[in-house]
């Protein structure tokens, strides 16, 4: 790619709270426009960094892709692709990741998917007819992404290998690549523990859990309680330190 080429970010989130990778795909966008690139965002409405992507200079289109493989998704992405002459499509969730797929196939533009989790590719737990279905075609959905596009970057050694594993796709193994999402370390260094139980009032011989993310139902907070009542019956000894945000906070 040269300096001037067009890029689209397609950014699917189910809500206001974004997540990590949400948040990594705002980072990426704005250091490409920095670079001379002319960056295009198809949002969420509902995306709470839109604002901040508009100061930066990049193009936002809102359109709520939801959570559902419409055609109409991909028929407006393709329209998107078409009118700004968008060369590259970049993308980071299994849905986004088909209706950019599909989008990008249509018009001749590259795509590039970018996998944050491991088993996505068929490991749906499997109970039932219902799910019998859901796993063949979400397997399908994310073979047809994978097939057709130009670059698959893994945001872990560990994602990168079960790419490479996959029997029926070979091909993966030239074009996936792996770049850890950005965190500055330095920030996250351990502190010492003395000075977070003087914080947080915690008495000396407690055994602490933690737990860091975004507080919303898709990251399974309500098991990790759950877990910890199980727990409880054995030993009292422990105590559970939750860090994040969500509409599960008060909950």
């Amino acid at each position: 790619m040269t300096a001037g080429k067009d890029i689209l970010f397609v950014i699917h989130t189910a809500g206001e709270i974004s997540g990590g990778a949400e948040k990594a795909f705002k980072e990426i966008s704005i250091v490409m426009k920095d670079m001379g690139y002319r960056v295009h965002a198809v949002t969420s409405p509902y995306f709470s960094e839109n604002e901040i992507l508009r100061k930066t200079g990049i193009n936002v289109i809102e359109y709520r892709i939801a959570h559902s493989y419409d055609p109409r998704h991909m028929l407006f992405i393709g329209k998107v692709i078409i009118r700004h002459g968008i060369s590259l499509v970049m993308s980071s969730n299994p849905l986004s990741d088909f209706i950019s797929s599909v989008a990008a196939k249509l018009t001749g533009a590259k795509h590039v998917l970018t996998v944050q989790a491991t088993g996505r590719y068929g490991d749906l737990p499997v109970k039932g007819a219902a799910m019998k279905l859901k796993n063949s075609y979400m397997r399908f959905y994310d073979t047809f992404s994978l097939r057709n596009a130009a670059g698959i970057i893994a945001v872990s050694e560990t994602i990168k290998e079960e790419l490479l594993s996959i029997p029926s796709m070979p091909e993966n193994a030239a074009k996936t690549v792996f770049i850890g999402n950005p965190v500055d370390c330095g920030e996250f260094s351990p502190r010492g523990g003395d000075l977070l139980k003087k914080t947080y009032g915690i008495p000396e011989g407690k055994f602490i859990i933690g737990a860091g993310g975004r507080l919303t139902r898709q990251k399974g907070i309500e098991y990790l309680l759950g877990a910890c009542a199980l727990l409880k019956r054995k030993r009292k000894d422990f105590l559970l330190l939750i860090a994040g945000d969500g509409p599960l906070k008060n909950k």
